[in-house]
This record gives C-alpha cells, structure tokens and sequence, in this order.
C-alpha cells in the first residue's frame, strides 16, 4: 500500500491546544492501521488524529499508537496505530489503491507468442570516422490491446468471488448475502465507475456510489444497478464505522416500490 507519503497526527487536549502536533512518512498503511515512521518519539496508547490524503481525497481518521521502535538513536522511530471508527470513505479509497496494485501486477508471467513481451532489438551501427561498428540495443514495448468491459473481470479476493451480472443478477446475489448473514464488501464496476457496498451480518452498513452518492439513495442506485461486474470479498470490517444499518430484504421492497411507482402514476 502507499509508502512515503507525507501526513500529519495531532492530539488535543481538553482545553482544544494541542498536546502532540507533527508530521510522519508512511511505511504501511491498510483498512485496519498504519505504520509510520518519525522524528519524534510518540506515547505507547495514545489516540491520534490522522490526515492522510488518498486518491486525491483527504481523510481523517483516529488511531491508537499500539507498539514502536527506535531506528535510529534520537532521530528516527517507528509506529504502528490501529484504526478506531474507520470511515468507509477511506476504507474504500485503500481497497481500490490495492485492487489497482493487484492488476499492475503480472502473475501469469508472459504469453508464449511474445505478444505482451518487450522486443529487444540490436543494430549494428558505424561511424564514417569509427572504425569498429556500435551496438545499440533497443527496448519496445509493445502496446496493450484493451479488453472490452465485459472481459475486464475484477481479480478476485482471497475467499471471494467475481462473476459479471446482468438483469436482476446482483439484487438476487445482495438478497442472498442478507439471508446468510454474510459479513464482507461488494465491489460493483460498470462503465460509469465503481460502487461498494458493505455487510456485516447481512446487514447494509455503508454505501458509496461511483458518482460519490452515500445513504439509501446510493444503495437504491446500486441495486437497480442492470449490469456489470460484482467481486464480493469476506472481511471481518472490525474498523469500518457503520453509517447505517439497514436490512437487505428492507432495501430491496424499496426499490421494488419505486420500480412501481411510475406504473402507479399512468394507471
């Protein structure tokens, strides 16, 4: 995840000064802590506030200093914080900065008709003065050939599951993870961008729709979504805050009824 980037912590007091006010380089970050480094010692336990900036969003997000080391005498320290009341803004952001670190990289290796391989080239070049030719080498790398969106399938999650849906596919696949109480996040991508929904025991705890849209309205737009790719991954979501709790089988008589409602209208 992001390395070295620059983001500040603080601490205030009761009477709203500041107590701790600094700035540390990231060395690791995910959705349940960081590790940073500094130049200043911090207390073991002590709740900070972070700004971390992330796909050009800014969030704060609180965290408990919970173990540290000195690297280097009196100059640098390390840190590890956990997370408290994740906000699903930047639980997101992480997931799709890993998602995109994931594609980028090759597991496969490349295809045996040097379709996707670089090209080395030699040319044997000389001067009208030089009396021993030159070898120049040549890199080209050739051009990616892009996929259609129906084959740009997501890269599945330890334990998860991916598939393209069209019609009514995905609210039948929501309605199931309710039924099972499931515990996780579903990942939509369509043409337009990408949504997320998350679950813990089968219940709706946030939503982000790919124009921004949070609440009902974007689990409404979600689930009326007709077609697209769905990747769905089991995650524990201990340090996501919960903005609502609503029942998948609630949301979907919802969105049945507005389904309804222009019929209603013309009757």
């Amino acid at each position: 995840m992001p390395a070295n980037n620059l983001i500040s912590y603080s601490a205030v007091r009761t009477d709203r000064l500041y107590k701790l006010l600094g700035m540390a380089v990231t060395l690791d970050i995910s959705d349940s802590g960081i590790r940073v480094r500094t130049i200043e010692p911090l207390p073991i336990a002590e709740e900070l506030s972070f700004k971390v900036k992330l796909a050009d969003h800014l969030h704060t997000v609180r965290g408990r200093v919970v173990w540290g080391c000195e690297v280097e005498e009196d100059k640098q320290f390390e840190f590890g914080v956990k997370f408290k009341d994740l906000d699903f803004s930047l639980a997101k952001d992480l997931w799709v900065a890993t998602e995109r670190l994931l594609q980028e990289t090759p597991l496969d290796g490349y295809k045996l008709d040097g379709t996707d391989r670089p090209v080395l080239t030699a040319t044997a070049r000389r001067s009208p003065k030089e009396t021993s030719p030159e070898l120049v080498l040549t890199i080209t790398q050739p051009e990616p050939i892009p996929k259609a969106f129906r084959d740009r399938m997501p890269t599945p999650k330890p334990q998860g599951m991916v598939g393209h849906f069209e019609g009514d596919q995905l609210v039948e696949f929501v309605q199931m993870l309710g039924v099972q109480a499931k515990t996780g996040v579903v990942e939509i991508a369509t043409t337009a961008g990408e949504s997320f929904l998350a679950l813990r025991d089968g219940m709706i705890i946030a939503a982000r729709n790919h124009d921004g849209g949070q609440g009902e309205d974007a689990i409404y737009a979600i689930l009326t979504t007709k077609e697209g790719h769905f990747d769905f991954w089991p995650h524990a979501l201990r340090e996501v805050k919960a903005e609502h709790s609503h029942s998948v089988q609630s949301m979907l008589l919802e969105v049945m009824r507005r389904r309804d409602m222009p019929d209603q209208g013309k009757a």
